[in-house]
């Protein structure tokens, strides 16, 4: 399961605005711009969804973030300090999956407890490699339209509930919405 929130949209208004500069004029077509940002993925007519910045917060499983950080156009602001964050027992067991293994649950308890007691280095790193693929982390991050807009075209059909959750969080912005 993902969560995306606290997202915000930059420069809307001025990329529309703006794709009259290849028309001669300087006023917003509401209209025009619905038809480019619909023009078909690495066409090139869309390119003005690239000064659409947005911002967003994603708490997300391991395994999703390292298939999202293929996308070297999404970058990080900050994120989830296992190293600093881990030496809350609340955090680690806060942020495990839902659905984990008992048995390893048990097991990263143990090793949590164990590095406590003697706060060695070697025990501190047990720990953090030992952390499930579906360890919950959170991430600000700031992309722009068009590389949404190619995200949702790649990942609508994926088997991962979460990429679909993403893609229609991305079908859900203010003009996207429309030509998706």
């Amino acid at each position: 399961m993902i969560l995306i929130y606290d997202a915000k949209v930059y420069g809307l208004d001025d990329a529309v605005r703006d794709i009259g500069l290849s028309y001669n004029h300087n006023k917003a077509d509401f209209n025009l711009a619905k038809k480019l940002a619909s023009a078909k993925p690495c066409s090139g007519h869309d390119s003005f969804l690239k000064g659409i910045t947005v911002s967003f917060m994603l708490d997300a499983p391991h395994y999703f973030i390292i298939e999202m950080q293929r996308y070297h156009f999404l970058d990080i602001v900050m994120s989830t300090s296992k190293m600093h964050s881990l030496q809350s027992k609340e955090f680690l067991i806060g942020n495990l999956p839902n659905n984990i293994d008992s048995i390893i649950e048990e097991r990263l308890l143990y090793l949590y407890d164990r590095w406590l007691s003697t706060k060695s280095k070697e025990d501190w790193k047990n720990l953090l490699v030992n952390l499930p693929l579906g360890f919950t982390l959170k991430m600000r991050i700031t992309t722009n339209y068009l590389q949404l807009k190619n995200i949702y075209w790649q990942r609508k059909d994926h088997k991962l509930n979460e990429w679909k959750t993403f893609c229609k969080w991305i079908k859900s912005l203010p003009l996207l919405e429309e030509v998706l």
